[in-house]
């Protein structure tokens, strides 16, 4: 591990001063790195920034929220015993709430930004004491555009440059702010349909309802359990299935089916020669029946057709070029 660069920034809020030191390290190759909240790179709640360098390995202890961007490749994710992967062109947010191990294999690369909920409270602005405990990044896994990828590349670049090219902190905590509101805007209509008479309280509801609607995108092909998603969301099973069909609009089996039907879409849409019921199964239905079924109610097209007009789409594309070579 080498440390890069370290500065101390404060955030005028307007109920206080709230200081915390910045840290950029690089993981070197073949290292296995711990963090934890009461390490030496926490302390004082830091916020920390980490290149981690191809067959590296990272356990996350619990009360760290991290920003996970892969560079290239994909990163391995463990928790609980269940696994599963994060691609390039996506971001994942990890749950503070629990422990867990990131994996970046040899051929990949990624950049991890940690802090803990305190942190990003505070840097989000968050202007009185009361919310300085209200949750403010929230798990979950973004799909994430060639601008969003610039911007976290270059705030990460601004953290690693020389001394002579950096720019100040706040700049960087500026930039910081920015990319974690776009990443999260999408949340805003979804937290104001929480249960809640103050804004703390309607985050911290939609935190734990958040917490299960990644639990169903993450592991769409197994079954569902509805009660050990009400315990993880600390609800009653009424009270849970209530809830998230306020907040997400949708009962919890059909968010899963949505997700399966998803999941189907991006393979009839690949070059995979899997056949429709190979597919079925591989998002996670129990028989082609039923996912055609949901095929239809949900995307209003079978899967015959779905894969038809991807074919038919990728004749379009090439056409123009074969076209244009020939001239």
């Amino acid at each position: 591990m080498t440390d890069t660069y370290r500065a101390t920034v404060a955030l005028q809020t307007r109920a206080r001063t709230f200081r915390f030191p910045l840290e950029a390290v690089r993981v070197e190759r073949g290292r296995h790195l711990h963090l934890a909240k009461s390490s030496r790179l926490f302390a004082n709640n830091g916020l920390v920034v980490l290149y981690c360098d191809g067959a590296t390995a990272l356990n996350v202890g619990p009360g760290l929220c991290a920003v996970w961007c892969p560079l290239k490749g994909e990163v391995q994710f463990a928790e609980n015993g269940a696994h599963f992967a994060v691609p390039k062109r996506f971001v994942y947010v990890a749950d503070s709430n629990r422990s867990y191990d990131a994996e970046v294999p040899a051929s990949a690369a990624c950049l991890a930004i940690v802090a803990s909920q305190t942190t990003w409270a505070a840097l989000h602005g968050f202007g009185d004491d009361t919310q300085y405990h209200a949750p403010a990044v929230f798990p979950a896994l973004h799909p994430v555009a060639n601008d969003m990828r610039r911007a976290i590349i270059a705030f990460a670049r601004e953290c690693f440059s020389s001394a002579q090219q950096r720019q100040s902190s706040s700049r960087q905590v500026t930039m910081l702010a920015g990319i974690v509101a776009r990443l999260q805007q999408v949340f805003e209509p979804l937290i104001q349909r929480c249960p809640g008479r103050t804004i703390a309280r309607q985050r911290s509801v939609f935190l734990r309802m958040q917490r299960t609607r990644l639990h169903i995108e993450l592991y769409n092909a197994l079954e569902l359990d509805v009660s050990m998603l009400a315990h993880m969301a600390n609800y009653s099973v009424w009270q849970f299935i209530k809830i998230f069909r306020q907040v997400f609009v949708a009962t919890p089996h059909a968010y899963l089916a949505r997700c399966r039907v998803e999941v189907a879409t991006l393979l009839l849409r690949s070059r995979s020669t899997m056949g429709v019921a190979d597919v079925a199964r591989a998002a996670g239905f129990s028989s082609r029946s039923a996912f055609s079924r949901n095929m239809k109610q949900i995307s209003g097209s079978s899967a015959t057709k779905l894969r038809a007009l991807a074919a038919a789409d990728e004749r379009e594309i090439e056409a123009p070029a074969l076209h244009w070579s020939s001239t």
